[in-house]
């Protein structure tokens, strides 16, 4: 028959693990017994499975059936030959006991009955069946007829799983999920976790990567998140995902996103270089820099060239406290720092994720070509960035003083020492709850004339970040630059001493063909819900709001240049 699912059962229900070979023995000198089930019409609860199926029993599922025995209860295993929605279940009742008025779908030697109350057990662990729902069910029993309800609810989750993989574990970060329960008002309630807050699916181990259903069995409860971790037996890799809170009410099905495991975490390092180790997985590396490293390019060296060999889809550089990793910004424009080097190569992604201000990236070297990421994106987590580049040319020229960012690089939670600029055709730099530090410590001897980021090309987003120094950000088009779009959402500018927080300097029309024959695009620069704490209101422009902003260029008469901005405040302002 076409077995079709319905939340809390299967046509084909895996027996628990934990009572697979523990079932009780059943007397053949007992007395014989008949239940005939059925189970509640879903669509008349309180919350729905939608189009999930029907349920249908099938040939060798089991029941708990109570037992009497001169006032002692107990439960005991009940099977069905039968299939479809009702079905009849039969066994033999040993020493004398008759049948009570409960029963508990499916069979589980820990489930209990004391004459008044029923206490269900959930198992911490199951072995895995593709399509098996495990939510339990109680029944009255009444003249050998016996209907079922759901006690609980079940979270669906669709895990794609790497290969080699053997187990899924679901850890509730808040309340209790395995255990005894006992049944009140028809179901069972989750409670606040002090153990019993993680069940594992165990399966065969898989050959490729597979993706899986997971029918989660849960008491009735409000779940914050959940924390998923997939092995192989020997490792694993976790995911918390504080994000998949969900209200499981009695008889409900909540479906969860997908979720995919690229790979198991190896848990064995291999050494690339002195202070730095490897761990290889599927699809991923990971390189920690220890603080023992040498402060030298040659660490870098050596990971870009062993990412460049292996190829994972990601790779991580993890820079521990006290720990540093040093770019060579070369001297020469045909020259750049990539960390993914080849177009044809599977990696997609670099990460460079320290522990704060004591994870360092120090940047070095002749300094006309800064941090690129023309192949793929870098990001920055957690780090301080430092501009050590000596600028062997145009020492006093401020234009030529910054740390390039070229191609598709992302900063988080970094702390940005030094001014930089957002520079070349197509380049998107991200800063997302940064802070930007214009301290006048470049190696020019005007120091003051210093932008905490200069966007010369490209795009720029800056979210929940702080800006502060001499000079705030700086948006120019200049020889042959074409900024698309700057977005500045919910940042701080403070203690800016020279200029307002957002400068722009020339910002062409569309259709314009500058000095350096470059026909320029449309512009659009959005600023919105920032605050300009003791921000400078000298200005050598004409354009302009006191204390935000300031423009060479008049944004509302230029075909071409969109400047939204609302919802700014200042304070403590400066003439």
């Amino acid at each position: 028959m076409n077995k079709k699912l319905l939340l809390g059962l299967t046509a084909a229900i895996v027996t628990m693990s934990s009572c697979s070979n523990n079932e009780e023995e059943i007397a053949s000198s007992g007395t014989f017994v008949s239940i005939n089930a059925s189970m509640e019409n879903i669509q008349t609860t309180r919350a729905t499975v939608g189009d999930e199926g029907d349920f249908a029993w099938v040939s060798g599922d089991k029941i708990c059936a109570a037992v009497n025995n001169n006032g002692t209860y107990s439960f005991t295993s009940l099977s069905t030959t039968s299939a479809g929605t009702s079905a009849t279940f039969t066994g033999v009742i040993a020493g004398g006991g008759t049948l009570a008025d409960v029963a508990v779908y499916p069979y589980n030697k820990d489930d209990k009955y004391d004459g008044s109350a029923v206490t269900v057990n959930l198992p911490a662990s199951y072995e895995e069946k593709e399509g098996t729902l495990l939510t339990p069910m109680v029944a009255k029993i009444d003249n050998g007829n016996a209907n079922f309800k759901y006690a609980g609810g079940t979270m669906k989750w669709t895990i794609i799983v790497p290969k080699g993989a053997t187990s899924v574990a679901f850890k509730s970060l808040d309340k209790q999920i395995t255990g005894d329960f006992t049944v009140s008002s028809d179901q069972i309630v989750a409670t606040d976790a002090t153990d019993g807050s993680e069940v594992t699916f165990t399966f065969t181990a898989t050959t490729e990567k597979t993706t899986k259903n997971f029918y989660l069995p849960l008491p009735v409860g409000e779940y914050t998140g959940w924390q998923i971790t997939v092995s192989d037996g020997t490792n694993t890799n976790k995911v918390t995902n504080e994000s998949a809170s969900a209200d499981v009410k009695r008889a409900s099905l909540v479906i969860l996103p997908s979720l995919e495991f690229v790979s198991i975490k190896a848990t064995a390092e291999t050494k690339l270089t002195d202070g730095v180790t490897k761990v290889a997985s599927e699809g991923k590396t990971t390189y920690t820099v220890s603080s023992s490293a040498e402060k030298e390019t040659s660490v870098l060296d050596a990971i870009r060239e062993d990412i460049n060999n292996d190829q994972p889809e990601s790779a991580v550089i993890t820079v521990e406290e006290g720990a540093e990793i040093v770019f060579n910004c070369s001297n020469s424009y045909d020259d750049d720092n990539s960390l993914i080097e080849s177009s044809n190569t599977t990696t997609k992604e670099v990460v460079i994720e320290g522990s704060g201000d004591n994870s360092i990236v120090r940047c070095t070297g002749g300094g006309v070509m800064g941090l690129t990421s023309n192949i793929g994106t870098t990001k920055f987590k957690n780090i301080k960035l430092i501009d050590e580049t000596v600028y062997d040319y145009s020492k006093d020229s401020w234009e030529f003083s910054y740390l390039e960012l070229i191609g598709q690089i992302e900063f988080e939670n970094c702390t940005i020492a030094d001014g930089v600029q957002v520079k070349g055709a197509g380049t998107k730099v991200k800063f997302t709850n940064c802070e930007l530090i214009a301290d006048g410590n470049k190696m020019f001897t005007t120091p003051t004339k210093e932008n905490a980021c200069w966007i010369l090309d490209g795009t720029a987003d800056f979210s929940g970040c702080t800006i502060t120094g001499y000079r705030g950000i700086k948006i120019h088009e200049k020889y042959g630059s074409e900024v698309e779009s700057v977005n500045i959402d919910n940042c701080t500018f403070k203690n800016i001493t020279q200029k307002r927080g957002v400068s722009i300097g020339d910002i062409y029309a569309n259709g314009v063909t500058d000095n350096w024959n470059k026909t320029h695009g449309n512009t659009t620069i959005t600023l919105t819900n920032c605050t300009f704490t003791n921000v400078c209101k000298e200005s050598d422009y004409t354009y302009g709001e006191d204390y935000i902003w300031e423009s060479a260029t008049d944004p509302e008469n230029t075909t071409g240049f969109t400047f939204t901005r609302s919802n700014n405040t200042v304070t403590d302002a400066t003439e």
